[in-house]
């Protein structure tokens, strides 16, 4: 399904995080003590708390904000991209995965920066504000506690 509105970006935001934790759990190792299992682990766990979030600010948001059409820009700039498969599929890749997960952390970002500008109602730039304040802020939660981790 290809985004129309921003209540279904907000939608398959949440997919994406759902679809992340998914595939860092995939790439864990057997071994299940392992610092790369770990970190899995901790950035499928975020993901999931992420996907909450987001989900939660997308039913509490007015319904005239969520109904905002954003095909015209989505149409060049689409969502569905974050999400593929074969993006993904480097996640189960041992090397860089932090910097990986926090690649496409700063797409979804960039996103959300550019239909904030687009925005014309103060109800809808102040969700995408939200939302987008809530991903940089997680983002920079899961990178911190990924360090500490690689600091053990």
């Amino acid at each position: 399904m290809q985004a129309q509105t921003l209540n279904d970006v907000i939608q398959q935001t949440g997919v994406l995080h759902q679809t992340l934790a998914r595939h860092l759990r995939s790439g864990a190792r057997d071994d299940g003590d392992s610092r790369d299992g770990l970190l899995r682990e901790y950035l499928a766990q975020s993901e999931r708390n992420l996907s909450a979030l987001v989900d939660e600010h997308g039913r509490d948001a007015p319904e005239r904000a969520l109904n905002t059409w954003c095909y015209e820009y989505l149409r060049a700039h689409p969502i569905e991209r974050l999400a593929d498969g074969r993006a993904l599929e480097r996640l189960t890749r041992d090397e860089a995965l932090l910097q990986d997960v926090m690649t496409v952390h700063q797409e979804l970002i960039a996103l959300y920066r550019r239909l904030q500008a687009r925005a014309e109602t103060a109800p809808t730039r102040a969700l995408i504000n939200d939302i987008r304040e809530l991903e940089e802020n997680e983002a920079r939660r899961m990178a911190q506690g990924a360090n500490r981790l690689f600091e053990l």
